[in-house]
Parts: structure tokens; sequence; C-alpha cells
């Protein structure tokens, strides 16, 4: 439904860190998505025909529950957010394809969000990926430093 609406999003949080480090657990998917005109009106009359039931969390954030997990649809606002749903990188996962969050940009996001399951999956993230390019990293999260925000130091 997705691909169909809005194709220029990507995979984040739970699903997007066990691609990259093969760990963390998690009940839903969330995306993060680059909405053009239209395209957020066009997803969930996607999901209401398929039965999906949608609510509205904000103005920038949807849950769409299905039958057997739910989705959480971040409407991208900063550079940061759109630059990441831009640039995501093609995954298979039969029977889908899914666009997951580059890896210096999951890690910014990781950061920003700084919460203690964040900072865990940051730390398996870098154990397993030791040629992370952290100068990106810290250039990515450079316009929201401040005391919460702390820099990538592997």
């Amino acid at each position: 439904m997705l691909a169909a609406a809005a194709p220029v999003h990507c995979v984040i949080g739970g699903v997007a860190v066990m691609h990259h480090a093969a760990r963390a657990s998690t009940a839903d998917v969330d995306f993060l998505v680059a909405f053009e005109p239209g395209e957020k009106d066009s997803l969930v009359a996607l999901a209401q025909a398929a039965g999906w039931r949608v609510e509205v969390k904000s103005v920038w954030q949807l849950r769409l529950h299905g039958p057997d997990t739910y989705a959480d649809i971040v409407d991208a606002q900063v550079p940061l957010e759109l630059q990441a749903a831009r640039e995501a990188v093609p995954v298979d996962l039969p029977p889908v394809t899914l666009r997951v969050a580059p890896l210096p940009h999951l890690v910014a996001l990781k950061l920003i969000a700084d919460r203690p399951r964040d900072r865990r999956d940051v730390e398996a993230i870098c154990e397993l990926h030791p040629g992370l390019d952290v100068r990106r990293v810290n250039e990515l999260i450079a316009p929201f430093r401040g005391p919460w925000t702390p820099a990538l130091d592997v």
C-alpha cells in the first residue's frame, strides 16, 4: 500500500535495526514517509479499503492497525528525515522489497531519539559495522545538537 501511495519512504525503527544489526525486537513496523500532496490521503484510502483501521496520532503520525500488526507512519518533516526517505536502500525480503533507511541516517535518528533502546540499538549497529561513517553521522545530527544529543564516538 505504501509503495503504491507514497513511493518515497523507508523503514526505520526495530525492523531497520534487525536488517542492519540482526538484533532487535518490535511489535510494529515504523515507516518514515516524504509525502507529496495527496499521497497521505491515498494511503489512508488504500489502507481502509484493505480493512486496516487508521488512527491519526498527530499531524505528523498515522497508525495503521492491521489484522496481525500495526504500522506507524511518520511524515518526514526535517532535512534528515527527508534525506533518509529519499536515499533509502531497497532490501529484498520475500515476498516484498522494503526500502530501509541508510545506516548513517538510522543511527542519527536513533541518537536524536536517545531512549535506552535507541542507545542499545546504536551499540549493536556499531559493533557489527566498525566501518560506519561516524563523521557523516555526526554531520547529520549537528542541527539537533544539544545536551540531550550525544555525538557518536566509536
